[in-house]
């Protein structure tokens, strides 16, 4: 059994993580700006206006938190990524070093 990892397969998921940071700033965005509404707008449904209010805070923070969530864990995939690649290299300087020096000789032209 073997375990593999492609850097560059963390990095896309990584790439889809950001994405999650800027869709919630655009549904926390929509929803700031269809969500909310005056006293005058309000008519019947301004008993439901404290509520409504809470919901949109909670709906907010709860945005925000994703957002924030997508974002540090974009971060922490690039950086398991950076850290296999190293890996990779160190093993491949590694073994590369254990080869014996192959003499060559100088190529000439006629």
């Amino acid at each position: 059994m073997s375990f593999r990892v492609e850097p560059a397969a963390l990095r896309t998921y990584a790439s889809q993580l950001s994405d999650v940071k800027r869709v919630a700033d655009a549904a926390n965005s929509y929803v700031n700006q269809y969500g909310n509404f005056s006293l005058h707008e309000k008519g019947l449904i301004g008993y439901a206006a404290p509520g409504h209010r809470r919901l949109l805070a909670d709906l907010n923070q709860l945005l925000t938190h994703l957002g924030q969530l997508g974002a540090a864990s974009a971060a922490a995939v690039s950086s398991v990524a950076a850290h296999y690649e190293q890996s990779d290299l160190n093993a491949e300087s590694k073994v590369d070093a254990s080869y014996p020096e192959v003499p060559r000789t100088p190529m000439t032209r006629d």
